[in-house]
């Protein structure tokens, strides 16, 4: 019993420092504090990061991803929308990425808005040169959903305009972002390419502003954005 009760304690001394670092409302501090309160916050708040991968813990709990030739099985065997995004995504990942755009395109074809599919899709058009494509994918996507997967399609398109001598659009593109959303990456973003255009004035102005927004938002956002916000004081210095 005293062992057990030293587990539960240093489990829920784990949880406590967790909730701490995580900026996590202070009334799961009292949760944890009380019996079994510890538990509630694992399933709660930490289970649903381990299960999304967002957490140190996740390695434990995934296990080896599915070669190519098992997704290939499994799609043979049962050709579901699911088994086509895992082996579209399966043949990206392995470096095979013309099979990779047809695989995709299948999926477009019965599934024409799966935000996962059309930034895939992108990804291996990109990668086989067909920017143009890519492009057409992405604006497509960025018109239904300018915010989906963490910004990187939008990330990707103004990376592609730019690489294609489009450094105006680009930005415009970016421009568009920031107007809609109020985190801290897409400014930051912006501003890299205001001043690869020369414009430092206007990245500093930008910086300024959402450095400024980052500092009044709440503990959660701050945590989640403070990558974003060290790279903005390190090209806040340099311009």
């Amino acid at each position: 019993m005293p062992f057990l009760f030293m587990l539960q304690t240093l489990f829920s001394i784990w949880m406590l420092v967790d909730a701490i670092k995580r900026g996590a409302d202070q009334y799961w501090w009292f949760i944890v504090m009380v019996p079994f309160g510890e538990v509630v916050y694992f399933i709660a708040v930490v289970w649903p990061d381990l299960r999304r991968g967002n957490h140190a813990l996740s390695k434990l709990f995934v296990g080896r991803p599915p070669s190519l030739k098992e997704l290939r099985r499994d799609f043979a065997q049962t050709p579901s929308h699911l088994n086509r995004v895992r082996l579209a995504q399966g043949l990206h990942d392995a470096g095979e990425f013309p099979e990779a755009v047809n695989v995709f395109a299948q999926v477009l074809e019965r599934e024409p808005t799966d935000n996962a599919a059309l930034y895939g899709y992108a990804r291996c058009c990109a990668e086989v040169g067909d920017e143009e494509q890519a492009i057409e994918a992405l604006e497509h996507l960025f018109a239904m959903d300018s915010t989906c997967l963490d910004y990187e399609p939008a990330y990707l398109l103004a990376e592609l305009l730019a690489k294609g001598g489009q450094a105006p659009e680009a930005i415009a593109h970016l421009e568009t972002l920031t107007r809609s959303v109020h985190r801290l990456g897409p400014r930051v973003e912006l501003a890299s390419y205001l001043v690869d255009a020369g414009r430092g004035g206007d990245a500093r102005k930008v910086l300024d502003s959402a450095l400024e927004i980052y500092e009044s938002s709440p503990r959660a956002i701050r945590r989640k954005d403070s990558g974003a916000a060290r790279r903005a004081r390190r090209l806040r210095r340099a311009v």
